[in-house]
């Protein structure tokens, strides 16, 4: 039993030393009942009496004893509970601090998880930002890689046609050179007839001289016919001498007119190599620049198709996707119609120049995307803003292409 429950239950224990029974104790309950007030008793009674008291004396003794090895459990009880409770309570001291530090970390932990859930929570929507935009970056590229096809196309078989037009030209020049050398190698077969004729003319001029000479030795009477004819052959010779000079002359302007005009066909024939060399350097170089966008525009997965080491070849034009068709249609910007191929050459630049520019902003705004600065939504919408505006400006460009491409068809029909 505890001191608390003995305060508790007023029960107060003798904490002195048990007084000792004695024998005069025993003797005198024994004689009390024999004092002089009462009768005396006989011997049967005084032994039955001292049989009691004697076993009344060693139930004392066994109680006794009782008492004491219970006040010996009861002070180990206590001593053993006083050791409890201060384990007990050193523990519990201990736990209840080991609890509010541990309510401290789980607190702190709260506190942390909560902001690494914001923080979770901002870049989940980042992420999700940076995905749209990637989405809009693959659909950009997808829908510019085939733009970029087409207008491939389209260039190309500009180009074969231009190239036609330009190997029928060069044709047309080199017959004209040919028919031009003709007439030249004529002119000189004419000239060397002429001077033939000449010497043959001289020839007879000297025979009829000499006719005259022997006329006029043999006979004075024919000197007037003969002096008639020598007049007459002579201004028949001054006729045709005058004739053949003219007609040498006229030959002689008409060869130089005729090497004049080899002269600037060659010179012609010079520049128009020259130009399609030009134009043959310049159609490789774009095809490379625009093979080279392409790649890097497209997904890196997608080989390119075609090698531009080889010859370009005529290839059956391609059908336009639906979707491109569809915004062709509805985007109809290109409505002048030019008569000169400068004019389709500088709208084609502008266009260029302008798809060059959209472009630049672009791949700025992906470089800001990809950094994470600034507001990831208006830069999204920027971007698909753009992305429609280099659309536009890529089927007005495919537009003027087009019609450049018409524009060569019909000049090669002529």
């Amino acid at each position: 039993m505890s001191e608390e429950l003995r305060l508790r239950y007023g029960i107060e224990l003798d904490q002195s030393k048990p007084r000792d029974f004695s024998v005069n104790d025993l003797d005198g309950l024994a004689r009390s009942p024999y004092s002089k007030d009462a009768p005396t008793a006989t011997d049967g009674n005084s032994r039955a009496l001292a049989g009691a008291m004697k076993a009344l004396q060693e139930k004392i003794k066994f109680l006794e004893s009782e008492l004491s090895q219970y006040k010996e459990q009861l002070a180990i009880s206590e001593t053993k509970h006083l050791n409890d409770r201060e384990k007990w309570q050193t523990r519990l001291l201990d736990e209840i601090s080991m609890n509010k530090e541990r309510d401290s970390l789980i607190q702190q932990r709260f506190y942390d998880t909560e902001e690494e859930l914001k923080k979770a929570l901002a870049r989940i929507t980042v992420l999700d930002e940076q995905v749209k935009i990637k989405d809009l970056q693959c659909k950009f590229s997808e829908n510019e890689a085939k733009r970029n096809m087409d207008q491939f196309s389209v260039e190309m078989e500009g180009m074969i046609m231009q190239n036609e037009h330009l190997q029928k030209t060069l044709q047309t020049k080199i017959a004209a050179e040919n028919k031009n050398q003709k007439i030249m190698e004529q002119a000189i077969r004419d000239k060397d007839l002429a001077e033939e004729e000449l010497k043959q003319q001289k020839r007879v001029n000297s025979g009829l001289q000499a006719e005259v000479t022997y006329l006029r030795e043999n006979a004075e009477h024919q000197r007037s016919s003969l002096q008639k004819n020598k007049q007459n052959i002579e201004n028949e010779l001054t006729t045709l001498n005058a004739e053949l000079t003219q007609r040498v002359k006229e030959l002689e302007l008409k060869n130089k007119s005729l090497r004049d005009q080899n002269y600037n066909q060659s010179q012609q024939i010079i520049h128009l190599k020259k130009e399609i060399a030009e134009i043959t350097k310049i159609n490789d170089t774009s095809n490379t620049v625009k093979i080279e966008n392409l790649k890097s525009k497209t997904l890196p997965k997608k080989p390119p198709s075609k090698s531009l080491s080889k010859t370009p070849r005529r290839s059956p034009r391609r059908s336009m996707s639906p979707g491109l068709k569809k915004t062709t249609e509805s985007h109809k910007v290109v409505k002048a119609n030019f008569d000169n191929e400068d004019e389709f050459k500088k709208r084609i630049c502008l266009c260029e120049r302008e798809i060059d520019k959209l472009s630049t902003s672009y791949r700025d705004l992906i470089n800001l995307s990809s950094t994470g600065s600034g507001n990831l939504g208006d830069l999204r919408r920027e971007m698909a803003k753009i992305a429609d505006d280099i659309e536009k400006k890529n089927e007005e460009l495919y537009e003027y292409k087009k019609k450049q491409q018409d524009f060569l068809r019909a000049r090669l029909l002529i």
